[in-house]
């Protein structure tokens, strides 16, 4: 197997994310980060609510990684890590729902097989929890996906896959095509679509310029209540596309910090019945009205942290 070869997977393992929320971890061994998304009331609420009622929520997200070779060729790469995102959601003006602490907690697999010189086969597994930990829900479930790249030229990798995801807060399988461009040393163009897609430009080796679009959310179980307001909703799914620009500092070696700001361009937020939608569904397929949508409006976000780098 050629050495240019070796790079050129090595440079696309550097910069490919199957993260299930905000693009994390692309380059990262520890990460930590603070998101904060600005209160907005909502847009024809279903079924109706009265006054005039708003959500903001809170986030704190963690993730750790390490990388291994599997081979004395290095063709086959594993990256084992780890990820927790605790969010606040809170609500006034609802009755029966004023504040949430939900949890995503799992295990994050990536195996990377280059397969020859044109082609790179990869494969993600996380399984983990996504609950509130309340009357007795745990909220288990193994998301993941595989696809293929093919570099097609020293500037241009193209690849396809499918993969199961609550990325869109409700539990799909969905195709995936991921895109890196590199026109120049300075420039990359990373795309995960229909999740993510980052654009960058190093200007110096201390500062990395960027705009960020990604879809963040999940699917939590929360028990079955036991009376009142949203009684028959055992599941709450929050989920939206921010987009903004993005800027990291080199503070010393591999340690960055970093800043994001912009707004949130479409929202979801409900309380579903799992005996009603229930199961994993392709992309497309018509979804059961949920118990409650709440429908926000698009609010600010800003989101900071520290990264240590591969």
């Amino acid at each position: 197997m050629r050495v240019a070869s070796l790079i050129r997977w090595c440079v696309l393992f550097v910069v490919v994310s199957m993260q299930s929320h905000v693009a994390l971890a692309q380059r990262e061994q520890l990460g930590i980060r603070f998101e904060s998304i600005g209160s907005a009331g909502f847009k024809n609420p279903l079924p109706t609510l009265s006054g005039s009622p708003n959500v903001s929520a809170n986030s704190v997200i963690f993730n750790a990684a390490f990388r291994s070779l599997l081979d004395a060729e290095g063709s086959t790469v594993l990256t084992s890590g780890v990820q927790y995102r605790y969010t606040n959601v809170s609500m006034t003006g609802v009755n029966g729902f004023t504040s949430k602490d939900l949890h995503m907690a799992f295990a994050d697999l990536l195996l990377m097989r280059g397969l020859n010189d044109n082609w790179a086969l990869f494969a993600a597994v996380r399984p983990g929890v996504f609950s509130d930990f309340q009357n007795g829900s745990t909220g288990f479930r193994i998301e993941g996906a595989v696809f293929v790249d093919n570099f097609i030229s020293e500037t241009t990798t193209l690849g396809f896959g499918l993969s199961r995801t609550s990325l869109f807060g409700r539990d799909l399988i969905i195709p995936v095509v991921h895109l890196i461009y590199v026109p120049s040393a300075s420039v990359l163009i990373d795309c995960l679509l229909p999740g993510r897609a980052d654009f960058w430009y190093y200007p110096s080796k201390t500062w990395e310029l960027g705009v960020n679009f990604s879809f963040g959310g999940t699917l939590y179980e929360t028990g079955q209540r036991a009376g009142g307001t949203f009684a028959s909703a055992d599941r709450f799914a929050f989920a939206q596309l921010t987009g903004g620009p993005v800027v990291r500092y080199n503070l010393l070696d591999k340690t960055y910090l970093s800043l994001e700001a912009g707004m949130t361009l479409t929202r979801r937020a409900e309380l579903t019945n799992s005996s009603i939608v229930s199961g994993t569904r392709l992309l497309g397929v018509e979804t059961p009205a949920p118990v409650q949508a709440f429908n926000p409006q698009n609010a600010v976000f800003v989101r900071a942290g520290m990264q240590i780098m591969f």
